[in-house]
């Protein structure tokens, strides 16, 4: 099921389509620190599997990487969690470097991950990285947070600089995605909440049910 749009129309679709499908919560989630960030496209494997390391994902034939871009992403100097490992953040600096990895970028999903899982700080990068070096199974995740919204605010402030890499088909193209994280929270029968967190102030809870059964948008 698809919906043609004009691509002057992908920020009004977009955002309120969210906006018709969130409720506000007075609810927050306790015990879950860690955030592991990833793309609206990798965010539907995860939902799938759970979050692998590099290593696991091509045993288990989800990808297929060359034997010499394993060996050169093994090293630990120049990727911290190497390839079989798992990046994680919190939002407690360590304090060494004075570098901090930002959890709360718009332009990717933010998987917020149980206090329980396995994690140490690494000398090598952000202050607030961590290392989890088994896989993180769906029962460890406490929710999915985006940040639609800010996204999309980002298209028409950046726009406006003539400086963006967010495009009315980034948005389009996000937002189908996660379309088809909501079909595959449905499907597993998940109860994992999906939030909407631009709002500083607020959290709201999406509908995935309701999100699920939204036609996917195709810009003409």
């Amino acid at each position: 099921m698809e919906k043609l749009i004009k691509g002057t129309a992908a920020y009004t679709t977009v955002c309120g389509n969210i906006c018709e499908l969130s409720e506000e919560t007075l609810e927050d989630i306790s015990d879950a620190d860690y955030h592991h960030n990833t793309s609206y496209a990798e965010s539907i494997l995860i939902c799938e599997h759970g979050i692998l390391s590099l290593d696991e994902l091509n045993k288990r034939g989800i990808r297929h990487d060359s034997k010499e871009l394993l060996e050169k992403l093994s090293d630990i100097e120049s990727h911290p969690n190497g390839t079989d490992g798992i990046a994680l953040a919190n939002e407690e600096p360590s304090g060494r470097s004075g570098r901090i990895y930002d959890p709360f970028n718009p332009t990717v999903v933010d998987f917020r991950v149980s206090n329980t899982v396995p994690a140490y700080h690494t000398s090598y990068n952000y202050d607030n990285e961590l290392v989890c070096r088994r896989s993180i199974g769906l029962d460890e995740i406490k929710s999915i947070d985006i940040r639609m919204r800010k996204l999309c605010d980002l298209l028409l402030y950046t726009r406006k600089l003539d400086a963006s890499r967010i495009t009315r088909e980034t948005i389009v193209k996000n937002y189908n995605y996660l379309i088809e994280l909501a079909q595959t929270l449905v499907r597993k029968e998940l109860n994992i909440p999906l939030r909407e967190m631009s709002d500083n102030e607020a959290i709201y809870i999406i509908d995935t049910q309701r999100l699920a059964e939204k036609p996917r948008l195709s810009i003409r």
